[in-house]
Order: C-alpha cells, then sequence, then structure tokens
C-alpha cells in the first residue's frame, strides 16, 4: 500500500497482493512513525475466506501467493518497521519472508507503540456448506464438511443416513456413537481449517508476532502460523524481546488434534527475552475452545466481554468479529 506512513491514520484497509522488498518491507506499510493502524489485515485469500483445502489433501502443501511478502531486513506481514505506533483489530494469515534480521508475522521491528487485538495465522476457514468447493465442485450437502481423521483413521458422514462410518472397517456410527468414540476436541476435520499459510521464515530475530520488540507492548494477541529462522533468536511470539516491553495476554498455538504436526514450529514463546514476559503455548483444541483460550476472553457466548473475538468452538481458533459480515433477514409466518 505505501512505502512509509508517518503521523497517520490507517482504517479498514487490506493486502491480497504480492510484496516485494528490500529494507522495511510490509504487507501494509514498509516503516510507520506516529501512525494508527485499525481494523487492517494481510490475506492469503482473493476473497476472504473463499475456499478450503483438506488438511490430509496434496493441495494442503501447497502454499498461498496472495498477501506474501519478502524482504530482506525488517520484514512484517503488517508492517516491516514500527515507530511509536499502533496496531488495533488486525491481522496477517500472508505467507512473510526476510531473507535479514527482524522478521515477523505482524511487524519485522518494533521501536515503540502498541498492538492489540490481533494474530498471525492461516485464515482458510469454512463454517459451512455455503461456498465450500471440493475438488472445483460447488458442495451441496455436509459430508466433506463433517468427514474427518481422529488418531490417524478416516471417518466419512452422510447427511442422507445421518451416519459416520470408519473408513478402514466399514463400520458405521450414529452421531452420539461417534462423539463417544471420537471425542470433537480430538478430530481434525477435512475441509475446515488447512493451517497451511501465515508461515514466518526468517534468519536472526523472527517470531510469529514480531521479529524484533525493541520497545513498547503486545496484548490480546497470538500466533499458529509456523515460525522457522536461527536457533537461539526465533520464538513463536518473537525473536527478540527487550528489556522494559511487555507481552501479555497472548499465546501460540502448539500441537494441532491429533498431534501430528506443531503448528507453530516453535517450542517457547521467545527466541531471546530480556523482559519478565512469560507467554504458554496451547494446543489447537485448547484455542478453539472457549475455555482453553480464557486467558484472553470470557466465555461469553463464544465472545470476549469487548465483544472484539469469536470463537466457534471446536471449529476455530479466535476470529476478529471486526472482519465478520453479518447476514439480516426477514422471517414471514404464514
Amino acid at each position: 500500500m505505501a512505502g512509509s506512513s508517518e503521523s497517520s491514520t490507517v482504517s479498514g484497509s487490506h493486502n491480497k497482493g504480492e510484496i516485494y522488498g528490500t529494507v522495511n518491507t510490509g504487507g501494509l506499510v514498509g516503516y510507520a512513525d506516529k501512525s494508527t493502524f485499525s481494523k487492517v489485515y494481510n490475506t492469503n485469500e482473493s476473497i476472504t475466506l473463499d475456499s478450503a483445502v483438506s488438511e490430509g489433501s496434496a493441495a494442503a502443501t501447497a502454499l498461498s501467493t496472495y498477501g506474501k511478502v519478502t524482504g530482506t531486513t525488517n520484514t512484517g506481514g503488517l508492517v516491516g518497521h514500527l515507530v511509536d505506533s499502533t496496531i488495533n483489530t488486525a491481522y496477517n494469515a500472508g505467507n512473510v519472508t526476510g531473507t535479514g534480521e527482524n522478521t515477523g508475522g505482524l511487524v519485522g521491528l518494533m521501536e515503540s507503540g502498541s498492538i492489540t487485538y490481533a494474530y498471525n495465522a492461516d485464515n482458510n476457514t469454512v463454517i459451512y456448506k455455503d461456498g465450500l468447493l471440493v475438488n472445483g465442485v460447488a458442495e451441496t450437502t455436509n459430508n466433506d464438511y463433517n468427514g474427518f481423521t481422529y488418531n490417524g483413521v478416516a471417518y466419512t458422514y452422510s447427511e442422507a443416513t445421518n451416519l459416520y462410518t470408519n473408513v478402514s472397517t466399514g463400520n458405521t456410527y450414529t452421531v452420539a456413537a461417534m462423539a463417544v468414540a471420537a471425542p470433537t476436541s480430538t478430530r481434525v476435520y477435512n475441509v475446515r481449517l488447512a493451517y497451511r499459510d501465515a508461515n514466518v521464515i526468517g534468519t536472526g530475530n523472527t517470531g510469529g508476532l514480531v521479529g524484533n520488540l525493541m520497545g513498547g507492548n503486545i496484548s490480546k494477541a497470538y500466533n499458529a502460523g509456523a515460525v522457522t529462522g536461527t536457533v537461539g533468536t526465533t520464538g513463536a511470539i518473537g525473536g527478540n524481546i527487550a528489556n522494559g516491553t511487555s507481552v501479555s495476554n497472548a499465546y501460540y498455538v502448539t500441537s494441532n488434534k491429533d498431534n501430528t504436526k506443531n503448528l507453530s514450529n516453535q517450542s517457547t514463546a521467545f527466541g531471546l527475552n530480556s523482559s519478565e514476559a512469560s507467554i504458554s503455548g496451547i494446543t489447537l483444541a485448547e484455542a478453539q475452545g472457549s475455555v482453553g483460550n480464557g486467558i484472553l476472553w470470557g466465555n461469553n457466548a463464544n465472545r470476549d466481554e469487548g465483544n472484539n473475538w469469536i470463537t466457534y468452538e471446536t471449529e476455530t481458533t479466535p476470529l476478529l468479529q471486526a472482519f465478520m459480515n453479518y447476514i439480516s433477514y426477514e422471517l414471514y409466518l404464514y
């Protein structure tokens, strides 16, 4: 969108194109000073929430080029270099690569300012059959939507019979029996969340949210993207967290539901941590439940008290309601 932003306000904007740069490269702005970002995002989809990829399919290994950000030093999914600026209500779902130091899912280098209500995670989410494409064909039932694997075993679903079938044995289960045999919180659904994008790849000081936090604070934020960088200066939340900074009410997602993949690709929140911040990782099952992610929001109809987040129980990690479309309808009784 812009190479630099000084004393500016950026609101209601987004990017879905590929961004290439050198020093100070961001999905929205390269360098920001005394600026405010509100309700902004960098997406990995051509149309928000328009597709689904099976986690177990070959297509799940293909990374989206929408929202792809590539730079050298100070590279971020939203902003490359942030100074005395605020980011509130924002997310990145694009893949971020920095060949130099300071690479982050949201911000590469943050000297001062704040980040609140934000996340770095694959936004490839499907809530129901409407708009779902499987092998390029529009779905007319919820059969594929409800199919899943559990402990490496695949189960199909038939909307016509309302039964699940074990693909290996052919045994069928009622919905109630299936809930006992394979609890919902442990299932890996085929076409709901792929968790393949929002990857952050860098060298020194690489983090899921911020590569190098030299000043400022981060709160009410999480990372569910894979982070790869130099050992010792790479973390699921931040690569380097300097003394005097603050990171609170935040988490990173660790294992997926069948424990076959570490979604953040990291075992610690920070590479180097000179602050007093202590952030833990939680499993995908916990992140998709209002109880598990209670460190950020209470169980108020799966929404936080400020009505900023919404969680579809067992189906999605928290989403920001500011980016959700509301549907209105009229009901006529005859």
